[in-house]
């Protein structure tokens, strides 16, 4: 080799190595900022899911308890519409005291109350015990609740109307639901006469029976006992807040801190029968969207860096390719004289051309499986969205139709049966109703514990919404039953459905969860938690749309919360071609 060859193979062996220093800092580079952004959405984007889930079970407690104070209502209201009841409030005689009140057994094992009260007109008590354990004789009546049923008496005894009245009492043996119930006879004709009272104390076996039906760690926080300092900045936070009533709790009524790295906690404040601030409500959770985004981070790490190494080898590669190409082509110097040489060295680059093509072809290749491998780890559509700083998701939806499905009784079977075994069982019944999902071309959006949800209308608007929405809900009953038969437990659904207004969107920045709100929502909620097992309750807006192709049984004017009262259907079938 001529020294000029040499001297040309050496520029060429400098610069290539500039050339591979260049290339893999540079996608060293790119690959770090990549993750960096990608980690900080994914920690950032789950922050805000964990946070919003939080609060979720956080409502979910508040309606657990919301529940029970119903509950005991209606036992209560049983009780003072009785007509024997009512003559032994408006005479001496106490047969009927003797005969319902001598054994507490049934009021502390079946009903779980712990106080029963009477009070007169005049504010005196009647009857007034605060129960006991089987064997161990009642006790005098709390001085705190004997004050607020005889001011409660006099109040009614002014107004002359039948009342109930509902809520958190602080007593001297902790905190307590009470419930009260205006004493009338059975047909509600006579004046009342008083009120009867029932108690339940939300002792530590209470909070855990809780704890069960609702599958959250639940604990109260008594505001005047001693407090950590965490506790007590939350207390002078939510205290701040307003008064909430009967309205769904905000999103600023519930504070969110993390205890540990595995664990959470959610707080909100409980104010007693009178308004005044009684209680911390605390949910805990553990922090599995926490964990999940940290391990995704660690798992994107390790795919960038595996991408990145791939990268760097292959340059190598090429560079090395490019290198030996050089050389051969320094050392064809000699030979340039003759034409046959060079029409030689040409057909030679341009077939090493055609490689290097090639090559590139493949590195496109590599390159696109990567950014596949990526998708797979973040939604296609978050990562276009992030490349175009895209931060907020949402759409409004004019005319959306609504179900909920709540599989009625499940706490009781699932405590008789093993994790996994309920894990199956949800899985094979929520399977059937995704099958049904996919055939009626319809959304679903979420499941949560036993509930399922699901729309029709959104994202692509439709006009049979609430057709497509009522033909899922018959087949559901029909799945059931075939479910039920199949596999021997026996269980209902008690579906609602509700049409409407709502906005849907993507919380956070990124797909991990698409979701509705709006008053809608809620509605749709109500329709299936105030329905009957194997019922379909609908609105009337819901069956304004389908009234003419669908038999419907006029239930009535339920009582629905947050709305007042509300008339209400029984979706029982299609019509048959005759009758349409």
């Amino acid at each position: 080799m001529s020294s000029q060859s040499k001297l040309i193979v050496a520029k060429l062996r400098r610069k290539n190595r500039r050339l591979g220093l260049f290339l893999s800092l540079g996608t060293l580079g790119v690959l770090g900022l990549l993750y960096l952004i990608s980690a900080a959405f994914v920690t950032q984007s789950l922050g805000r899911l964990e946070t919003v889930t939080v609060r979720q079970d956080v409502r979910r407690a508040i309606d657990g308890v919301d529940r029970e104070l119903r509950g005991l209502l209606v036992s209560t209201c049983d009780y003072a519409r009785w007509d024997e009841f009512y003559a032994y409030m408006t005479t001496s005689d106490r047969t009927f005291e003797r005969e319902n009140f001598a054994s507490s057994s049934h009021f502390t094992n079946l009903l779980n109350v712990d106080v029963l009260a009477a009070v007169l007109p005049d504010g005196q008590m009647r009857y007034g015990q605060q129960l006991s354990q089987q064997g161990i004789a009642p006790t005098p009546l709390p001085t705190s609740v004997k004050t607020y049923l005889q001011n409660w008496a006099q109040q009614q005894s002014i107004a002359q109307t039948q009342d109930t009245q509902t809520g958190w009492l602080a007593s001297e043996s902790g905190p307590m639901l009470l419930t009260i119930c205006s004493v009338t006879n059975s047909a509600e004709t006579a004046p009342p006469q008083g009120g009867f009272a029932m108690g339940r104390v939300l002792s530590r076996s209470q909070i855990q029976r809780l704890e069960q039906q609702l599958q959250v760690q639940m604990k109260l926080v008594d505001l005047n006992g001693s407090l950590s300092p965490s506790e007590a900045e939350i207390r002078d936070r939510l205290i701040r807040q307003p008064k909430i009533g009967d309205s769904a709790l905000p999103d600023d009524a519930i504070a969110v801190v993390p205890i540990t790295g595995d664990r959470i906690a959610g707080y909100a404040r409980i104010d007693d029968i009178n308004g005044t601030p009684l209680a911390l409500l605390r949910v805990e959770l553990n922090r599995d969207l926490h964990q999940q985004g940290w391990l995704a981070s660690q798992l994107l790490g390790g795919v960038l860096l595996a991408a990145g190494v791939g990268f760097g080898l292959l340059g190598r590669w090429l560079l090395k390719q490019l290198m030996q190409e050089s050389q051969r082509l320094a050392r064809a110097e000699q030979a340039l004289a003759h034409e046959s040489v060079l029409r030689l060295a040409n057909a030679r680059y341009q077939e090493k051309a055609v490689e290097l093509e090639i090559t590139l072809k493949e590195l496109n290749k590599e390159k696109e499986r990567s950014e596949q491998l990526l998708i797979n780890i973040l939604p296609e559509s978050i990562v276009q969205r992030l490349k175009e700083n895209d931060t907020s998701i949402a759409e409004h939806f004019d005319e959306v139709t609504i179900l909920f499905a709540d599989i009625v009784n499940f706490t009781p079977i699932a405590a008789r049966l093993q994790p996994f075994e309920v894990v199956e069982l949800l899985n094979g019944i929520f399977s059937e109703f995704d099958d049904l999902v996919e055939e009626f071309g319809l959304e679903k959006i979420k499941t949560i514990g036993d509930a399922y949800m699901v729309a029709a209308g959104l994202p692509v608007p439709r006009t049979d919404h609430a057709e497509a929405i009522a033909n899922m809900a018959l087949a559901m009953q029909q799945r059931v039953a075939d479910f039920r038969s199949k596999t021997g437990e026996a269980f209902q659904i008690r579906v609602g459905i509700n049409t409407g207004t709502v906005v849907a969107g993507v919380i956070g920045t990124k797909k991990f969860i698409y979701d509705l709100w709006g008053d809608t929502v809620n509605v749709a909620s109500r329709m299936e938690s105030t329905g009957l097992a194997g019922g379909i309750q609908v609105t009337a807006a819901t069956y304004n749309w389908l009234k003419d192709r669908y038999d419907f049984e006029v239930r009535g004017t339920v009582q629905v919360k947050g709305k007042g009262a509300m008339e209400t259907y029984w979706l029982r079938g299609k019509q048959s071609t005759e009758e349409g």
